[in-house]
């Protein structure tokens, strides 16, 4: 019979991981069972060999930059999920049935713009109620319902990526500020180029929508699936 690991050897990957500069234990875990795997394989080859020996041995197969790229590509292929999760939900509404709403909010839009007498106005008004919304999805929905609450003493890549994603929506949120800020003159100037153009307005109700569905899918239904993975996944560290 082949030798295995004890459980006290197991903990000793784990200290190995984490001394190899892996705080994250979602990733430890993968790390351990890759190299459990490797030294009981080598055992089955030379069961003389020391433990230590068998897990060098393995480590010695990771490089010279030992899990530094192992850390790397995990994040990187954790961001690409997600990526491609939110540019999927975003073409949801794009398509049937969705997209009749999408519709309806760029015409709306659109005529807004159309009827408008007062330009600053209105794209005044339409920013006031993007920061009401904003801040409302802040105090009652994030807070309540989407922010991911850890127990102490672990650190997890997908926490990591949970929160780099809070900081894009952070960042993303100011853009309709800045871009009424350059296309109305810091709010004083009237000779505004909305409602004077057709073409333009169009394109401009499309842009809103289109950045709106952005916005809402990366607020609410990105956090929403990170959140739901990771409490699938390691349900005893979520604080409840």
């Amino acid at each position: 019979m082949s030798k295995k690991l004890s459980d006290q050897q197991i903990e000793s990957l784990y200290d190995f991981c984490r001394k190899h500069y892996v705080p994250y234990y979602d990733l430890q875990i993968e790390l351990v069972d890759h190299l459990a795997a490797g030294i009981e394989e080598r055992w089955k080859q030379d069961d003389s060999l020391s433990f230590d020996d068998a897990l060098h041995a393995k480590f010695k197969l990771f490089g010279i930059h030992g899990f530094s790229h192992i850390k790397k590509e995990k994040k990187r292929a954790l961001q690409r999920k997600y990526r491609h999760i939110q540019w999927k939900l975003v073409g949801e509404y794009y398509t049937v049935p969705k997209i009749f709403m999408t519709i309806a909010i760029t015409l709306l839009l659109y005529t807004g713009f159309r009827l408008s007498n007062n330009n600053n106005l209105l794209a005044f008004t339409l920013l006031s109620v993007y920061c009401m919304a904003f801040l409302g999805y802040y105090f009652l929905h994030y807070k309540k319902t989407l922010k991911l609450n850890l127990a102490p003493g672990k650190k997890f890549i997908i926490s990591d990526v949970y929160r780099s994603t809070i900081s894009a929506i952070g960042a993303a949120a100011f853009l309709p500020i800045h871009l009424y800020n350059i296309f109305n003159g810091n709010f004083t100037d009237t000779n505004s180029f909305i409602g004077n153009n057709i073409y333009l307005d169009l394109i401009l109700s499309f842009l809103i929508t289109f950045y709106g569905i952005i916005l809402i899918v990366m607020a609410i239904y990105v956090p929403k699936r990170i959140k739901e993975d990771f409490e699938s996944e390691f349900p005893q560290f979520v604080r409840s």
